[in-house]
């Protein structure tokens, strides 16, 4: 009975999900958020003492106004925009919302006015509250209308149609624009409604309510994002069996696994299980099929690999001066921003490269630090034997999970991966049993060929050590995306059936990207372990890690210079450090990096080092264009232009024989 209003909220929230994926064809990732926002909207209506069902009602309009308008500024402008970015735009509403909502009401734990009837009810023996009940009712209600109004309506046919043919509806009249905002509107006032249900029975927190997307998804998927009473149904049974688990009346473990952490790991469970049997998301007559971020190749001759290999040098040696010289917060933002590249470079590795969206990098670092822990701390292993038995650790799990990219990619896989973060989180790193509690886990501290390099007595040393793997990692993956290997990834994640046909192996290039992005993730997360000597992990929290996600993409995905450049912008990098002088600027980073994102997509969706690229060849390209129209003039005042015209092979990665390449006219 107590998990028939779980239930019902998860229910609400997966009804939206399904309408604004109907509408739009956005699986969006912002949902709890949404219904975090509207939730403390309503708490600051109400205590501003205005009547609680006038609140209720203006703050349902207010939200889905606010979802009509994230289309029509935000979602309808990313039509044409990457693959990535619909994803990738909803994570920015994500982090905007709960880092306004930190920014204006503090992260702590608020108490709502209930809305529902409080009285007890005595059902079957029991004695529950009422606002039970109530949950239940209404998102079978809400299910019930929502079926009636897309199956039997002008609207829900025009809406369905939409969803089959783009074109085709703007063929015959109705703009798909419109139809995707009224449908963010529903969807965003069925997030609010949900949140403003539930805020009472538990308390209000950001993060917490955020992640109710979770168990949402797991019942959109198997309602298959368009039968509403199956979202309906599973939503209310995942907060049944949730509380059944909870409540110690379903044990599985229960002496290893916590019964809060097996109640958080079922979305995850079914979600893997029904996308592994069906594979992926209902498909959408989109107008285009958009495309993955830019992976621009380095241009590499010896030249080019001396230069590299002497700028990467120069860069350490510039580190290490910096921070030899720097005080202790600027020697651990330094440390801490390149441990940051490294995981980074996991990110621009299978995402960005291999085409995989993985939301579990910062995550996977997590279990780097926690293998650390145990083969430092508990088996005394030395320094590097600890790296790289985290790194092989971590490698095999991200093996694990990266399975279900045989089958699926793209947004299925990007819920796989959160759903495994997010079990991950509370199976382990949530146990006091296994995470050591509030005072965490210890390594010893770290030497290397006798030299010590413990980060509080020898910050330099361990900064220059954590230099050289940085540059070691940078150098690797430069020879990686000019190998086979590399090739092969990027011929996958433009087309698998094309790759296939040139001999690629799409599944063990997919598993093994996983797999070394994972053993990448994995060493930073050890040197994170090291640095921090006891290791909290509530900054491996899944949040944490799509916040991270956001610093990659903001940065270039696509690109190792991205990877590189998350190192500065970083939490805990050189760049909030030096903000921070100018006043506690902390809570502010969720709101200003959602900003960052969303602005990035719109008017840069490659990222910062791909745009600046970009710029700065283009500025290049009309210099020498300038400079030889200046020669040629000085040479010769009335030239005959004679055309230059040549057929050349166009160069594609994956292609490793030049004459199956398309050819065109060049001149």
């Amino acid at each position: 009975m107590l998990g028939l209003g779980a239930g019902g909220v998860y229910a609400i929230l997966g009804l939206g999900l399904v309408v604004i994926y109907t509408g739009s064809g956005v699986v969006n990732f912002a949902q709890g958020a949404i219904g975090v926002g509207g939730c403390y909207l309503y708490l600051a209506l109400t205590n501003a003492g205005i009547p609680t069902y006038v609140v209720f009602a203006l703050t349902l309009v207010i939200a889905m106004l606010f979802g009509a308008a994230l289309h029509w500024g935000l979602f309808g402008r990313l039509r044409n925009a990457p693959v990535l970015a619909k994803l990738v735009a909803a994570l920015g509403v994500l982090l905007l919302i709960q880092g306004g909502v930190e920014v204006i009401f503090g992260d702590s734990p608020q108490v709502v006015p209930p809305i529902l009837p409080q009285n007890t009810v005595h059902l079957l023996g029991v004695t529950f509250a009422a606002n039970r009940l109530w949950l239940f009712g209404i998102a079978v209600v809400l299910g019930c209308g929502l079926w009636l109004l897309y199956r039997f309506t002008r609207f829900g046919l025009i809406t369905r149609a939409a969803a089959e043919s783009e074109k085709g509806a703007g063929l015959l009249g109705y703009s798909p624009d419109a139809i995707a905002s009224v449908n963010w509107a529903i969807g965003s006032g069925l997030a609010a409604l949900a949140g403003i249900l539930i805020a009472p029975i538990t308390s209000l927190t950001p993060e917490v309510f955020s992640l109710l997307i979770l168990p949402a998804l797991a019942a959109a998927l198997v309602g298959r994002f368009t039968s509403f009473s199956l979202v309906t149904a599973v939503g209310i049974a995942i907060g049944i069996l949730g509380s059944l688990v909870t409540g110690g009346v379903v044990n599985v473990w229960p002496s290893v696994i916590p019964a809060n952490g097996l109640s958080d790991a079922i979305p995850f469970v079914l979600i893997l299980i029904v996308l592994m049997a069906g594979g992926r998301l209902p498909a959408r007559g989109a107008l285009t099929e958009g495309r993955f971020p830019a992976a621009p190749r380095p241009r590499m001759g010896a030249n080019g690999r001396r230069l590299i290999t002497v700028g990467v040098g120069v860069v350490v040696v510039v580190l290490l001066t910096v921070a030899l010289h720097s005080s202790t917060p600027y020697q651990t933002a330094i440390a801490t921003g390149l441990i940051s590249a490294i995981i980074g470079l996991s990110v621009v590795l299978i995402t960005g490269l291999g085409g995989q969206i993985s939301l579990a990098q910062l995550t996977f670092a997590g279990v780097g630090a926690f293998a650390a822990a145990k083969f430092s701390g508990t088996l005394g292993l030395p320094f590097l034997p600890t790296l790289v038995l985290s790194g092989l650790v971590v490698a095999v799990l991200g093996f694990i999970i990266g399975l279900p990219a045989l089958r699926i990619r793209g947004v299925s896989l990007a819920i796989v991966t959160l759903g495994a973060a997010v079990a991950i989180n509370s199976v382990l790193f949530s146990s006091s049993r296994w995470a050591g509690g509030f005072n965490g886990l210890s390594v010893r501290s770290p030497s290397l060929f006798g030299w010590s390099i413990n980060p509080n007595t020898q910050p330099v040393r361990f900064t220059a050590v954590v230099a050289v793997i940085l540059a070691l990692t940078y150098l690797g993956m430069v020879w990686l995306r000019l190998g086979r290997f590399g090739k092969q990834m990027l011929a996958a994640r433009t087309n698998e059936r094309s790759a296939l046909s040139y001999g690629v192996d799409v599944k063990k290039v997919k598993v093994g990207a996983f797999a070394l992005a994972s053993f990448i993730a994995g060493v930073g997360g050890a040197l994170f372990g090291y640095q921090s000597v006891n290791i909290s992990f509530v900054s491996f929290a899944p949040l944490g890690s799509i916040f991270f996600f956001a610093l990659v993409y903001i940065a270039s995905i696509g690109s190792l210079g991205g990877g590189l450049l998350v190192g500065a912008i970083a939490t805990g990098g050189i760049f909030w450090t030096f903000l921070n002088h100018f006043g506690a600027l902390s809570r502010w980073q969720d709101l200003l990096s959602g900003i960052a994102l969303i602005l990035t997509l719109v008017r840069n969706p490659d990222g910062i080092v791909v745009g600046s690229q970009r710029e700065l060849s283009a500025i290049g390209s009309l210099a020498r264009r300038s400079f030889g129209r200046a020669e040629s003039q000085s040479v010769d005042p009335s030239p005959t232009l004679q055309p230059d015209i040549k057929i050349a092979p166009v160069r594609v990665d994956g292609i490793d024989d030049p004459s199956r390449a398309p050819r065109v006219l060049e001149g």
